[in-house]
């Protein structure tokens, strides 16, 4: 397996994945546009592979907290394929983040 930054020719595969997740509305230029959003300052867009094929998707976000000294940051979005699952993609994406 190997997890790395998503790439805009990953759209495709994420947008199924969101499908999965209860998200069929979100198509391939929609999953593209926000593949770059997750390219800039804050964000971060990791996608699990296996034999090139991306089996899953993890989504931060990184902000700033008045009361807080550092940043902080939350899963925004999360889903490894139903064919793949219980196979420790999940974890490792976690541990990647």
């Amino acid at each position: 397996m190997h997890i790395r930054q998503a790439h805009p020719s990953d759209a495709r595969s994420i947008s199924q994945l969101l499908a999965q997740l209860g998200y069929p509305e979100m198509n391939e230029k929609m999953a593209e546009e926000k593949i770059k959003i997750h390219a800039t300052e804050g964000y971060h867009l990791l996608v699990a592979e296996i034999e090139l094929q991306v089996v899953g998707f993890i989504a931060l976000h990184w902000f700033e907290l008045m009361h807080w000294q550092s940043k902080m940051g939350r899963i925004i979005a999360f889903c490894v394929d139903e064919n793949f699952r219980s196979r420790g993609v999940g974890k490792q994406l976690l541990d990647a983040k």
